[in-house]
């Protein structure tokens, strides 16, 4: 896998309106999701609802 050394790894930034941070995970049959944690105040994440928080 190209990113699986990446994987678990967070990167700041993400979001221009807030402290985002990426989470890159590396899955099984060579797929790596990177996903975009928003802060709660930040107006692009209130905008698509609030979207999904762990």
């Amino acid at each position: 896998m190209m990113f699986e050394a990446l994987s678990r790894l967070q990167i700041p930034d993400g979001c221009a309106d807030c402290n985002a941070v990426q989470m890159v995970t590396a899955g099984a049959d060579d797929i790596t999701v990177i996903t975009v944690y928003h802060d709660e105040y930040c107006p692009a994440y209130q905008a698509r609802g609030g979207g999904r928080r762990e």
